[in-house]
């Protein structure tokens, strides 16, 4: 699929490193924000159940302003939006330790909602605009790296500020300016969204129902295992050190074989690799509780091949959304990939703790397996 003829490679190579520079801040502030809102509403003495409820009023904001997003990107165009998103979002930021009130932190999670997928929406499809047929899965396979280096250092950083006052508010404030600067730098390699009408968010949906599919099990999975899975290390044994770590191993995963396996999805067939992830992610999950307790060797390694299998059916599926759908479609098909990745990252969680609960530690299992099994189903019809 024909990407932004007015760019030249150089203009698309500033504009990817502008994106995944930006990516980078922002993940950092995204993956301190979490904690520390969770933290801070515990400092309140606010419960866990309400502390629950505060979470979900962002994926609330996400399905609300979902449908909206590609008429206010092609309105406003790429960099008053990405601008526009982050100037409001310091302003959310700086509100919360200003007024320490569950309410409000309330409202302020559901405004963050509100212009995050704003942001989140515009980026994709920038990035859907500069890569080509040729790299695009290696183009998401970056930007899934810097999202991940991010969301690893931001709970670092507010590990050694800790959850008072207003410095650990500050770091977040500065990873968002960070994530600003270079989308200012790269203005002029920005590149312009359609204004006349796109096809409609149905027809979409219709024409490439394995996407939505994919986008949907990637975020009851990746959420999932965020939540859950250090919980699952505790409920085989671990140590709270070694079951913090699982994540980490995770992650390191995630960040260590994007690029290798979106090199194969370029060079061989993307569609073909999403449904090889999706199966690994199904048999990663199942053999989890077998490597819980084979070794140090077999669960580490697990763990890392399970997460970078595992993010990777949302990198590949992203290039597959570029190469399904022409430009003048993407912002629209952008905007459905993430309402559906947030119908799963909402239900998922919810859905593997409630079996925790009743059949732990195996509910994170099911719930995972069942999500890659979900997206081998759809990919087994060939219209999808």
């Amino acid at each position: 699929m024909p990407t932004n003829p007015h760019l030249s490679p150089s203009e698309r190579r500033l504009g990817l490193a502008a994106i995944l520079a930006g990516c980078f801040g922002a993940g950092v502030g995204f993956g301190a924000l979490n904690p520390l809102i969770a933290l801070g509403l515990e400092n309140q003495g606010v419960g866990r159940d309400l502390i629950g409820v505060n979470i979900t009023l962002a994926n609330l904001a996400i399905f609300i302003a979902g449908p909206f997003v590609p008429l206010i990107a092609r309105k406003l165009g790429v960099i008053p939006s990405l601008l526009a998103t982050g100037a409001i979002d310091i302003v959310i930021l700086i509100l919360y330790p200003s007024f320490p009130l569950y309410w409000v932190w309330c409202l302020l999670r559901f405004a963050g909602g509100l212009i995050g997928v704003l942001w989140w929406v515009v980026t994709e499809t920038w990035l859907n605009l500069i890569a080509n047929d040729a790299n695009r899965s290696r183009v998401f396979a970056l930007y899934g790296t810097a999202l991940s280096t991010g969301f690893a250092i931001g709970p670092l950083a507010i590990a050694e500020t800790g959850s008072r006052g207003f410095a650990p508010w500050f770091v977040v404030v500065t990873a968002v300016v960070i994530s600003i600067i270079p989308i200012i730098m790269a203005r002029r390699v920005a590149p312009i969204l359609p204004h006349h009408q796109e096809v409609r968010p149905f027809l979409v949906v219709r024409r490439a129902p394995l996407l939505w599919v994919a986008a949907a099990a990637a975020g009851a999975a990746d959420m999932t295992t965020t939540a859950l899975v250090p919980l699952f290390g505790l409920s085989y044994g671990l140590s709270e050190a070694d079951a913090a770590l699982t994540l980490t191993a995770v992650t390191v995963g995630t960040v260590v074989l994007q690029l290798p396996i979106a090199w194969i999805a370029d060079k061989w067939n993307r569609r073909g690799t999403l449904l090889a992830c999706a199966g690994a992610t199904t048999l990663g999950a199942l053999l989890l509780p077998f490597a819980m307790g084979a070794g140090a060797l077999a669960q580490w390694s697990l763990l890392m091949v399970w997460g970078g299998v595992m993010f990777s059916v949302y990198t590949v599926a992203l290039g597959l959304l570029g190469e399904r759908f022409r430009p003048i479609e993407l912002t629209t098909a952008n905007a459905a990939f993430i309402l559906f990745y947030n119908i799963g990252s909402g239900t998922g969680p919810l859905a593997a703790g409630t079996l925790m609960e009743a059949w732990r530690p195996e509910g994170l299992v099911v719930v995972v397996a069942a999500a890659g099994l979900a997206v081998l189903i759809a990919g087994s019809f060939r219209r999808a």
